[in-house]
């Protein structure tokens, strides 16, 4: 109820309201298997909901379609009962049926949600990099230090890269070190070629090599992968 967006505290609202009776269906939601993963793809897609919130958000939004498909059969049934002759026990089962796998469906799609959106954040991730990591090189080169580095890239236009450069910025800010906030950032994105990236820098920050001319080389490798991708998408 405390979130901003008003879909999602008419939702929070909805299921707090009714905790006690979707208390079997919130149990049944933990036994599936994308439940275990699904806190850390919602910190990798960047959803501020915890494992809690978005099962209660799940559940909500389930149930609803699902009586809203519900009602819609069963209204679509009643109308065509005044034409043609139906049988009572088909009026009253396919309603419920079709209610009950559409509930399915939308909460089988809520929990792919989470995992697809980090993916895509990912791919936008890696389509930004070489160029990042080239204006990293510069800043570098010019005599700034990694923190200011990472600063210029968080402010800059770099869409999904520039806020998870922020995230790791604040991670700093609040004490964590540089190291451990970069290996945050490895952890929790879905893109290959930012995790490699990150595991270089942090390399180099460790053996004292040249940071300038490891984002150079790095810049040069992703985009050469990026190169290969498209020519193969191409074919």
């Amino acid at each position: 109820r405390e979130f901003k967006n008003p879909t999602v505290q008419a939702l929070g609202s909805f299921y707090l309201a009714l905790r006690k009776p979707f208390s079997p269906i919130v149990a049944f939601f933990k036994t599936l298997p994308q439940v275990k993963e699904l806190g850390y793809y919602l910190y990798s897609a960047n959803m501020p909901f915890s494992v809690q919130q978005y099962i209660a958000l799940t559940t909500s939004v389930s149930i609803i379609f699902g009586l809203m498909v519900f009602i819609a059969v069963g209204i679509f049934f009643a109308i065509v009962s005044q034409e043609w002759i139906i049988p009572l026990t088909l009026m009253i089962a396919l309603p419920i049926i079709t209610g009950f796998f559409a509930f399915l469906f939308v909460a089988i799609i809520m929990f792919i949600l989470p995992k697809s959106a980090a993916q895509k954040r990912g791919e936008s991730v890696s389509l930004e990099l070489p160029f990042a990591l080239r204006h990293m090189g510069t800043e570098l080169k010019s005599g700034i230090g990694l923190y200011r580095a990472l600063q210029a890239i968080a402010s800059a236009d770099y869409g999904v890269l520039s806020q998870e450069f922020s995230q790791a910025i604040a991670e700093i800010e609040e004490g964590t070190d540089a190291q451990d906030a970069l290996r945050h950032l490895a952890l929790r994105t879905q893109s290959k070629s930012l995790r490699t990236a990150l595991m270089h820098i942090i390399r180099a920050l460790k053996t004292g090599g040249n940071l300038s001319e490891v984002m150079s080389n790095i810049a040069e490798d992703v985009s050469f992968e990026l190169q290969q991708k498209t020519r193969e998408f191409a074919e």
